[in-house]
């Protein structure tokens, strides 16, 4: 299969992975040849990328990790706890001493939204999904939902940081701690204005500090709820802290160690708002974040994160992600930049093959010519032999 930009669609292409709407409903199945109707409709629903059958591409299968039954589960799950929470927020006015108030008073129902909300059920199901790999690696763009961003980055953030988990080897008990605890790890952001959020314009050190404090803001709507573990409410407060002490709210400091359980120590960051910290910033650099950063390639925000690595974030879970991410995922277009053989130059093709031990070393599919033309033959070649080679991502 080749991922295709819905732009770049047309009439006649087979449609290789079937295509849902938000609200499970089927619009063309995996298999049917696609008709102008099937594109407007896509466009119309907001849905941004189709996976596409085309010869030579037959064997390439980007699979989900995760079912994507238990994706619309956890999406539905935290959105209707999103929506209630935001109502009792909303009473408040922008000062963050009105909205401490509304916290406080309206805690008891808060907690009850979290514990009913049917998290540690989804939980359980995606820890169930990850275990039943033989190795996990995450393919980011499959478990992107085509709608709403807001949903897919708890999602994913989610997902990433129990893969962290699983290649780390903790325990049943250990996952569900980490996976109830980063699932609202940024739950603070529902207090922050929405002007402050939406703003398009870089934001003042007023504001910035505002927004600094959703942090607080999560720890005090998580603590002491019947269910949820402690380590959620620190998670919320601590997922911004780096390993210089530059970070917020508390300057607290890490000791770029393995996420073990001893790390349990007073002053240093939390083993797990570690973690989620590492899934946020790979997702944000990815998928492009107001006021953070432009949307980058998985390779480049991986290189962003190495620079980060030791006086930002942890250096051991950054090696963890690095050995369960495929830097080039599965079923992704590519075109190469840079060979030994001028005749391959601009060509295009797809990523057919990834290596959990090899990630700079992907098996590529070549099937069309600088001008985006058929190749006379379909050329295989893998980096691990083929030297000299360069490849960047395209939609």
């Amino acid at each position: 299969m080749d991922k295709y930009n819905v732009e770049n669609l047309h009439e006649g292409m087979i449609v290789g992975e079937s295509v849902f709407d938000e609200n499970n409903k089927l619009l063309i199945a995996a298999g049917f040849r696609l008709e102008n109707k099937h594109i407007d409709a896509f466009k119309k629903k907001g849905i941004t990328t189709v996976f596409i059958n085309k010869e030579g591409t037959e064997n390439v299968e980007a699979k989900s990790i995760i079912s994507e039954q238990v994706k619309k589960e956890l999406n539905a799950t935290v959105y209707s706890s999103t929506k209630e929470i935001h109502k009792i927020i909303s009473k408040a006015k922008e000062n963050r001493e009105d909205i401490k108030r509304i916290i406080k008073k309206d805690k008891h129902h808060i907690n009850t939204i979290i514990k009913n909300s049917g998290m540690s059920r989804v939980i359980n199901k995606i820890i169930e999904d990850i275990l039943d790999e033989p190795w996990v690696v995450i393919n980011l763009d499959k478990m992107k939902e085509q709608n709403s961003e807001l949903y897919a980055h708890v999602l994913n953030v989610t997902i990433i940081s129990l893969c962290i988990g699983h290649k780390l080897r903790f325990s049943m008990q250990e996952l569900k701690e980490l996976g109830l605890s980063v699932i609202n790890y940024d739950i603070g952001m529902l207090a922050i204005p929405a002007e402050i959020l939406n703003k398009e314009a870089e934001l003042t050190e007023q504001e910035k500090n505002i927004l600094m404090q959703h942090t607080v803001y999560g720890h005090m709507m998580l603590s002491d709820i019947p269910g949820i573990p402690s380590a959620g409410s620190i998670v919320a407060l601590c997922h911004h802290e780096y390993q210089d002490g530059t970070g917020y709210p508390q300057g607290l400091k890490g000791e770029n160690r393995p996420p073990l359980m001893d790390m349990h120590k007073k002053g240093l960051i939390d083993r797990y708002a570690e973690i989620a910290a590492i899934a946020d910033t790979y997702d944000m650099l990815t998928t492009g974040r107001r006021h953070f950063s432009k949307e980058m390639k998985p390779e480049k925000a991986i290189q962003k994160m190495i620079e980060m690595r030791k006086s930002k974030l942890n250096l051991e879970i950054i090696k963890t992600l690095i050995s369960i991410l495929p830097i080039y995922p599965i079923g992704t277009r590519i075109r190469v930049v840079n060979t030994p053989r001028k005749e391959l130059m601009g060509c295009y093709g797809v990523i057919a093959q990834f290596r959990p031990k090899q990630i700079f070393q992907p098996i590529v599919v070549l099937i069309e010519s600088k001008q985006k033309q058929r190749l006379p033959k379909v050329l295989m070649l893998d980096f691990a032999k083929h030297k000299g080679f360069e490849i960047e991502l395209v939609d």
